[in-house]
Order: C-alpha cells, then sequence, then structure tokens
C-alpha cells in the first residue's frame, strides 16, 4: 500500500514588501533575466515603478542549484556604469533582510553587460510562491533591496519552491518479489501474470 500527501496549490506572493525602483527612464535597463533556463527579455523601464514579471513562474526545488543570469542595457546610448544585486525571499516573511536573501550583487560598479551566479536554494525554503527582485541601480555598486534612486531599474519576479511529497510504503500478503516488498526511490519492477489454460 503506498501512501502519502501533498499540496498542490502554492502559496501566493505575500503583499507589503517596501517599494524599490528608478525615478527616471533613461540610460540603465534591466534587459533580461534568466534563472533555471527561464529566459525573460524587456525593454526600457517606466519611471517610478518596479517592473513587474510576476507572471513569469520560475520553479526549484529545496536543496538544489541554478544559474542566475542578468544582463543590462543603456537607452541613451552611452553606457553607465551601475551596481546590480537579486534577492529571494525564502521565508516568504515579506522582506530582504534574512539570512541568504541577497542571491546576488556587484561589489562595485560595471559596464552594461551581462553577469552571472549559482543560486543555492536553502533547504528550509519555504514552500510556496516569493519573490525575486533584480536591481540595476547607476547610484552605486551595492544596490538595496528596497528604496528610489534616479537611474537604473528594480524588476520582479515569481520564483516557486516546490513541495516536497512523502510517502510510506507498506508490504502487503503475497509479495514474493523483494523489490515491491522493500522498494526504493529509484526501484521500478515489473510483474506478468501467466494466463491459465
Amino acid at each position: 500500500v503506498l501512501s502519502g500527501s501533498a499540496s498542490m496549490t502554492a502559496p501566493a506572493i505575500p503583499s507589503g514588501y517596501a517599494n524599490c525602483y528608478a525615478t527616471s527612464t533613461l540610460d540603465t535597463y534591466i534587459s533580461n533575466v534568466t534563472f533555471n533556463s527561464i529566459s525573460t527579455s524587456t525593454g526600457a523601464n517606466t519611471g517610478s515603478v518596479e517592473t513587474d514579471n510576476t507572471g513569469t513562474v520560475i520553479a526549484v526545488d529545496a536543496g538544489s542549484s541554478y544559474t542566475l543570469s542578468i544582463t543590462t542595457f543603456d537607452a541613451s546610448g552611452s553606457a553607465f556604469t551601475h551596481g546590480i544585486a537579486a534577492f529571494i525571499d525564502w521565508n516568504r516573511d515579506g522582506d530582504f533582510a534574512d539570512a541568504n536573501e541577497t542571491v546576488y550583487t556587484t561589489s562595485s560598479e560595471v559596464n552594461v553587460g551581462t553577469v552571472s551566479t549559482t543560486v543555492n536554494v536553502p533547504s528550509g525554503a519555504s514552500e510556496g510562491d516569493m519573490m525575486l527582485r533584480v536591481v540595476a541601480n547607476e547610484s552605486t555598486g551595492t544596490p538595496s533591496a528596497t528604496g528610489t534612486y534616479n537611474y537604473g531599474e528594480t524588476e520582479k519576479y515569481t520564483v516557486r519552491a516546490n513541495p516536497t511529497f512523502n510517502y510510506a510504503w507498506t508490504a502487503t500478503d503475497g509479495l514474493d518479489n523483494a523489490a515491491i516488498a522493500q522498494p526504493t526511490t529509484s526501484t521500478t519492477s515489473t510483474r506478468t501474470r501467466k494466463r491459465r489454460t
């Protein structure tokens, strides 16, 4: 008998995050974010608002690692240096202040282009939907997860931490095949029943 339980409905992203956006539509913006092979390209930002890409859902598993790449471009044609940072609210508490929630940051200002990092999903990450916030800020080499600034862009995405499924196997009478009586997570078994003639 195989038994277990799981919740298939992902809790929504929490509300109440502090604002983070550029006030100008000029100069640096985020042209692409790719996380766990899901790529989203966007154009120049809208001033005084965070670009909402939460319709893009990026599924991850607790304890696994994924590549995050962020590409910036300059709308003015002349490139201004800027800092880049990314944050994920792993415990879904409405901020990015907890341990390991800054998943990437430059240490000084960089030119337009692509930066990449490996994101390690904590084993204790909350299940459900959480915010990924990506910031490009011309005012600093180490952008904050909150606050307003003049030039750059902030984008937000949905990261979905997949639920963990736990099952229990109880062998019943008449199972003479050890692979069936004591299966492992990778056990496969084929049983053939002969027809009597």
